[in-house]
């Protein structure tokens, strides 16, 4: 598990449905300071995180003890994003869920 920031998403013109759209996000790995720390990673997101927002991110199987994840058995992900720490808006966070 590490804290991340989302720099981006994924996207794929072949294929895809608009369900599935924007749920690869590419996650900078962040040190305990906030800062770049190693190389960019792709995440699966279920929760809506926007560019800018700080992200925790771990393996499924660490998230699948606290109830499944959809796609699960279809996708198995790599990495989720499992929640999101701190919004780039300053306001309260109102985000449906993306899917």
């Amino acid at each position: 598990m590490f804290l991340g920031k989302v720099i981006g998403q994924a996207e794929s013109d072949e294929g895809a449905g608009e369900e599935n759209q924007s749920r690869l996000k590419v996650v900078q790995k962040l040190d305990l300071y906030r800062n770049a720390s190693g190389p960019s990673t792709l995440a699966v997101d279920f929760l809506g995180a926007d560019d800018g927002d700080i992200v925790i991110v771990g393996h499924p199987s660490a998230s699948t003890e606290s109830g499944p994840l959809p796609l699960a058995r279809n996708l198995p992900p790599d990495q989720v994003i499992m929640g999101i720490v701190e919004a780039r808006t300053s306001g309260p966070v109102k985000r449906r869920p993306a899917g």
